[in-house]
């Protein structure tokens, strides 16, 4: 009977056709960024650095201000330098704020473009997971089963791979329940 079985699952296994690791690493293969994107990210990243650089020179400006009120000496920076420092942070700020808004759409339509051209091939990869997975558990369960008749007729020598076919099945209950999940 066992090995009915064991013929039974072979013949099932090797006509199952599962595309191979090449065809997925293909498949699966993320889309580089376009140059807008990649042109949107260096506008962001020195729009930012110039606000920091402008905000870093009206902290400076501002504490000179501050220390030279304190020790009652005229300050080295001016009132309307100050208010020229704010009104280029201000400046800045809005040209990040822009950059940044801009550079987020980009990503979106990216994130949103390569969820939907690669569905398919991630679809695929998901389904043959679950098939190897279920593969997997039911030799493990026909190798525990295997396990408990050499063991019932007592004067066999059980195999080592029938011993540690129920720990491999128990092992793998994580992967199923999370497999199970997967969409």
């Amino acid at each position: 009977m066992i090995a009915k079985t064991l013929k039974g699952l072979r013949t099932m296994l090797t006509k199952t056709e599962f595309p191979d690791v090449a065809h997925f690493r293909q498949a699966l293969q993320i889309p580089e960024p376009t140059a807008g994107l990649l042109e949107a990210e260096v506008s962001q990243q020195k729009a930012a650095a110039d606000l920091a650089s402008a905000s870093a020179r009206l902290k400076a400006a501002e504490q000179e201000v501050a220390y030279a009120k304190d020790i009652g000496r005229p300050s080295k920076v001016s009132a309307a330098e100050v208010r020229a420092l704010g009104v280029e942070v201000e400046r800045f700020s809005r040209l990040e704020a822009k950059a940044q808004e801009a550079l987020s759409r980009l990503r979106a339509d990216r994130r949103t473009a390569v969820q939907t051209e690669m569905a398919d091939a991630v679809e695929e990869f998901a389904e043959v997971l679950k098939r190897k997975v279920a593969e997997l558990d039911t030799l493990f369960a026909l190798g525990a089963s295997v396990g408990d008749s050499y063991h019932r007729s007592g004067h066999l020598k059980t195999p080592q791979i029938f011993t540690v076919s129920p720990l491999m099945r128990n092992f793998m209950r994580p992967l199923r329940e999370a497999m199970a999940r997967v969409r």
